[in-house]
């Protein structure tokens, strides 16, 4: 997909991702700009864990599906 005037945005996080460590980044704005399409692209080709908060994840994720998780990734 062409990214128009994103390419910076997209830069910025790749760099984020190939640095030392394990770090969490939040991507927040306004609906309908892009930021699902930024979020996957810039870890394309890599592993990563994808969550989406919507309303109706309102119950908390337990903790042997946290265990699950981890150990698969």
């Amino acid at each position: 997909m062409k990214f128009i005037n994103r390419r910076k945005e997209l830069k910025a996080i790749k760099e984020k991702l190939d640095g030392p460590g394990l770090d969490f980044y939040v991507i927040y704005g306004r609906r309908r700009i892009g930021k699902t399409t930024l979020s996957l692209a810039s870890v394309k080709g890599k592993e990563f864990v994808y969550y989406l908060a919507t309303e109706e994840n309102t119950t908390a994720i337990s903790d042997s599906s946290l265990k699950r998780s981890a150990e698969n990734f």
